[in-house]
């Protein structure tokens, strides 16, 4: 079974507090062939990880001709569906699964950005390896 661990290659360089955060807030789900998890700018999901099947990422144009932007198998990550954690952009994706899935959703990023901000002002290193204040 896929492990969060698995999908961040900067897993190692977060603190236990962060791997911890994120593993409780990671909620294991399933969707079947064809379900839609992500319509654009509709919703915010939160942060996908892949654990088994597949999952497709498109666009849809004016003409609502369905364009493939990419797909993403076991392990992948899509940043696309929690795009409401970034401030003033938005990307129009939608999100579905292109066989049977079963993923991580993970919607707590702001307590990640929290413990990051602690984890700064005490002096720790901060996830990306640089030492405060050297972002």
């Amino acid at each position: 079974m896929v492990q969060l661990r698995d999908c961040f290659p900067f897993w190692k360089a977060l603190t236990k507090e962060q791997q911890n955060t994120m593993e409780e807030s990671a909620v294991k789900r399933t969707f079947e062939k064809g379900t839609l998890l992500h319509a654009g700018e509709e919703d915010c999901v939160g942060l996908i990880a892949v654990a088994e099947g597949l999952l497709r990422v498109y666009t849809v144009s004016e003409e609502g001709k369905e364009m493939t932007m990419y797909r993403l198998l076991e392990r992948d990550v899509c940043l696309f569906s929690a795009s409401c954690i970034f401030q003033d952009i938005r990307f129009d994706v939608m999100v579905s699964a292109a066989e049977a899935v079963e993923l991580k959703d993970i919607d707590t990023l702001e307590q990640l950005r929290e413990a990051e901000r602690e984890s700064v002002s005490s002096g720790k290193q901060t996830a990306d390896g640089f030492p405060p204040g050297k972002i």
